[in-house]
């Protein structure tokens, strides 16, 4: 199992922020196949020379809250978990799960 992602943008380009390069671009982020080895979305990394940030905007279509791993260059994926006493709230994603689609903002520095 891959960690599979394709990704949608708004515009073809990051619109360029008043200030050091800076850009930020929109779209949606479909992550068909989910790994726990992460694997850098190209999809979302291609347009910056570094990226400060990828904010998903709330759950996957499928429930499942975000969080972009900047070493990973990728979003880990989170279910509930039922014994939260041991482990708290939330756990990592299941490998092979199909966890819909979300819209995202990124911002960094663009290319």
């Amino acid at each position: 199992m891959a960690y599979t992602a394709t990704v949608t943008v708004d515009f073809p380009q990051p619109k360029q922020l008043p200030r050091f390069g800076e850009g930020v671009i929109s779209g949606t982020v479909t992550i068909s196949e989910y790994n726990s080895t992460l694997a850098e979305i190209t999809g979302i990394t291609k347009y910056f020379k570094r990226i400060h940030g990828v904010a998903p905007m709330g759950v996957t279509t499928s429930g499942y809250p975000l969080n972009w791993d900047n070493s990973e260059k990728a979003f880990k994926a989170f279910k509930g978990d039922y014994s939260a006493s041991i482990d708290g709230p939330l756990v990592e994603a299941s490998d092979g799960t199909n966890l819909g689609s979300v819209k995202f903002l990124a911002f960094g520095i663009a290319k």
